[in-house]
Parts: structure tokens; C-alpha cells; sequence
């Protein structure tokens, strides 16, 4: 019962976009999260081609973070709780049921820097993690953006108070 209790405030929080990117700890320098569902054609291609390039960058201090929509719900609401950790709150509004997508999302920001999907190899998705992080490091936070030729998509919807998720105001 108190499991589902703090899943439910959880998922409010969540909604109302109620954790501040400023006020979370960061255990890493770029999270990459990755939207997947077993459904998912992209995601059949892109597993393998992800497996590669995280061993490929093993040593940098990137933090990957799956959102699988077919998990169990005790899975599924530790990655949720892991995303709100980490201020990720409007990733996950704004892209909630989207799949085969991962964001390179630099933790001081909560916004994406790139964003990987099927179409590049796994050494291209290695090269893109190593230059999102270089990013991080070497760009304010309001220069950064979606490198040229990034995949990342629009947001699915408008986030609490009509505000579009990657809009610095």
C-alpha cells in the first residue's frame, strides 16, 4: 500500500514538472536516457548498436538510464524515481511514450545536447556520446544545443504552464 502511495506521488510530481533541474546532485556529466518499449522495431536494431557504444565509452562519466514502458511496474517506477532524482522530470513529460530514442541530456540543464537513434553505427553512437560531453564541459549551459544533424524529435506535448520542453526562457 505505501509503495503505491509514493508511486502515486511520484507520478503527480512528475507531472506537475515539480523537480528542479538546480536542485538535484549529479552522479554523472551527461546522462544519456534511452525510451524503449520490447514493441518497439527501432529499438531492436538500436539495443545492439547501444551495448557497443556504452562499452566503446565505458570510461567516461556518462550515466545510462532506460525507460522501458514494458517493464514491471516495481522496474518501471525505479527509473522513474531515478529520472526525478536527477531533475529529468521534463524529459519524461515531454516524451512519454515515444520509443527507440536516447537523449544525451547534460544534468545541469536537464535538456538534451544530442540524441541517438538507429540510424547512426554504434562507433558514430560512441563519437556522438564522447562530443555531447565535450559540450558539457566547454559550452555554458545556454549555448548548448542539439548539435547539427542531431535526431532529436520535438516533444510530444507542452509541459505544465504551456512550457515547450528545450526552451531556455
Amino acid at each position: 500500500m505505501i509503495q503505491h502511495v509514493w508511486t502515486l506521488m511520484a507520478g503527480l510530481l512528475v507531472l506537475l514538472g515539480a523537480t528542479p533541474v538546480n536542485a538535484q546532485s549529479h552522479d554523472a556529466d551527461l546522462y544519456a536516457v534511452y525510451f524503449r518499449s520490447d514493441n518497439c522495431p527501432n529499438c531492436l536494431i538500436l539495443d545492439p548498436q547501444l551495448i557497443e557504444a556504452r562499452e566503446a565509452t565505458a570510461r567516461l562519466p556518462i550515466r545510462h538510464l532506460t525507460l522501458n514502458l514494458d517493464d514491471a511496474a516495481e522496474d518501471y517506477d525505479a527509473v522513474m524515481f531515478a529520472m526525478l532524482d536527477r531533475g529529468l522530470a521534463d524529459l519524461y513529460n515531454a516524451y512519454l511514450g515515444l520509443t527507440g530514442v536516447v537523449f544525451l541530456i547534460a544534468p545541469d540543464t536537464g535538456l538534451p545536447v544530442d540524441c541517438l537513434t538507429r540510424r547512426d553505427d554504434a562507433e558514430r553512437q560512441a563519437q556522438r556520446l564522447e562530443n555531447a560531453l565535450g559540450q558539457v564541459y566547454s559550452r555554458a549551459p545556454d549555448e548548448r544545443t542539439p548539435v547539427v544533424g542531431s535526431q532529436c524529435p520535438p516533444p510530444l506535448r507542452t509541459l505544465p504552464g504551456g512550457r515547450v520542453f528545450g526552451v531556455i526562457e
